[in-house]
Order: C-alpha cells, then sequence, then structure tokens
C-alpha cells in the first residue's frame, strides 16, 4: 500500500469521528446545555408574612389568618386554627371577632356548643357598641340561654341594636311591641319596627308585617301591602309566607293582586353591616 491511500484513509476517518461528535454534541437535550438549574427563592410567601404578623400580635393579621383556616381558603381548613387566631384578635378587644365567636359559640360552630361562652363573647362585643352582638346578646336573655331570662334587659339591647340601625334588633324590636313582651303593646310601633328591618331584606320582618296589614293592626288592613311582603318573604326562602300569598290571593282582586306584584318588584333592600352602618 502507497503512502497516498492510507493518508486519504486516516483522513476519512478522521472527518467521520468529527462528525459523529458534532452529530452527538446536536442531539443532546437543551436541558442538558443550555437550560441552568432553577434557583431556589428565599423570598417568604405572603402566607408566612401573613403568619409572622399574627404571631407578633397584629389584630388585623390574626383576623385574617381565623378567616383563611375556618373558610379553607389557601390552607386546609382547621377550626382549632381558626378559633386560635379569632381568640387572639379577639382577645385584643376586636368586636366583630368577639360577635363571632359568640355565634360560633351559640351554635357549636368549630367549638363545643356553649350559651355561657356565647353570652360572654356577645356582651364584650356588645358594650363596646356593635350592634349584631347587642342583638344576639338581646335575644339570648329573651330566651334565658346562657343567662337568667331578662325581659327588661332583652329589650335594652334590642333597643340598641335597632337605633343602630340592625336588622335583627329592629326585626325584635318589633316583635316585643307586638306581643308585648317586656314593653307595652303598641301595634304602631311594632309596625315601625317590623319596616325597618323588612325594608333591609329580613324575611321574618316581611312575614309578619303582612300578617299586621292583613289584619288591620296598628292600621286600616292593607291587602295590596299584606301580598306584597308576604311576596317579598317568600321570595326570601319562608315557607309560611309561600302558603300566606296563596291564601290571600284567594280574597283579593286581579288589579290589587297586580299592584302588590308591582311593589314587590320594586323592592330594593338597604343592607347594613352587622354595626348598622349602611353598605
Amino acid at each position: 500500500m502507497t503512502r497516498k491511500p492510507v493518508a486519504a484513509l486516516l483522513l476519512a476517518c478522521l472527518v467521520v469521528a468529527l462528525l459523529s461528535a458534532w452529530l452527538g454534541w446536536q442531539a443532546r437535550p437543551m436541558s442538558q446545555t443550555t437550560v441552568p438549574p432553577p434557583i431556589a427563592s428565599t423570598q417568604p410567601s405572603e402566607f408566612d408574612l401573613l403568619r409572622r404578623s399574627a404571631e407578633s400580635g397584629d389584630a388585623a393579621a390574626q383576623f385574617r389568618l381565623g378567616d383563611m383556616y375556618a373558610t379553607g381558603r389557601g390552607v386546609p381548613e382547621d377550626g382549632s386554627e381558626a378559633v386560635k387566631w379569632y381568640r387572639q384578635a379577639a382577645g385584643q378587644g376586636n368586636a366583630a371577632l368577639q360577635a363571632r365567636l359568640g355565634f360560633m359559640y351559640e351554635h357549636g360552630s368549630f367549638v363545643p356548643q356553649d350559651d355561657e361562652q356565647a353570652v360572654m363573647w356577645y356582651r364584650k362585643s356588645a358594650e363596646q357598641g356593635y350592634a349584631g352582638a347587642q342583638a344576639r346578646l338581646g335575644g339570648m336573655y329573651a330566651t334565658g340561654r346562657g343567662v337568667l331570662e331578662d325581659e327588661a334587659q332583652a329589650v335594652k339591647w334590642f333597643c340598641m341594636a335597632a337605633e343602630q340601625g340592625n336588622a335583627e334588633g329592629e326585626f325584635f324590636l318589633g316583635r316585643v311591641y307586638e306581643l308585648g313582651s317586656g314593653v307595652p303593646k303598641n301595634d304602631a310601633e311594632a309596625v315601625k319596627w317590623y319596616n325597618k328591618a323588612a325594608e333591609q331584606g329580613d324575611a321574618r320582618a316581611q312575614f309578619n308585617l303582612s300578617g299586621i296589614y292583613w289584619r288591620g293592626e296598628g292600621g286600616p288592613t292593607n291587602r295590596v301591602l299584606a301580598y306584597s311582603w308576604a311576596n317579598l318573604a317568600a321570595a326570601a326562602g319562608h315557607e309560611d309566607a309561600k302558603e300566606r300569598r296563596e291564601w290571600l290571593a284567594k280574597e283579593m282582586t286581579h288589579e290589587q293582586i297586580a299592584e302588590a306584584q308591582r311593589i314587590a318588584a320594586a323592592f330594593s333592600p338597604k343592607v347594613k353591616k352587622a354595626d348598622g352602618r349602611q353598605d
């Protein structure tokens, strides 16, 4: 064999080796050649920051953290954790959370049902002027749950809540005036307070107001208003109101029913917050 063919053969082998190496490099996954590994973030998450604030005693953060655990929003639902953070915020004088704890104890939500604990938390909140707690505390006195039954105390707290525009307080104040429970019976006052609660969308007040207008208590009989309030209460899910609406219709003219339905269709509730402020 001469030198030229040998040289040519060696050159060909070198070209093949270089080509194979180049093709192998091209075939490698991009992640192995161009993408660097991700760098772990050292920044705390929003939840971590919230928890740190709560642990440092921030009542607003404790409130938010309790809500997250109570609703399972962003974290697994955990009633014991919700109560823990609610208690810490309530212990700092947060009236809204004191009222919420009262409600939780009254209904056994995330905690054992305990009327005395409910009264304690409602009272803490009510004494700060929180209208929702005032109405609930009045209800506890009216029924003797967690406290000795006391009509005068019930009326006192109902009045305080109602005067702030709380619908539940307005309803119960209308109720005590209708029944003469702790106050002299007064149909005009009952209509006044039922109206205020009914205008906020309270179905119980709407139903009771319907009955008063139908019977003509506190004023002349008004079948149109009786039907319209029964219609609104029924639309809000009040079962007895549905039945009342049916038998009211049997004693009314088509024109009266049409007018009552027009009034109901034009109704727009004036919703207020638990502390009495209007939204």
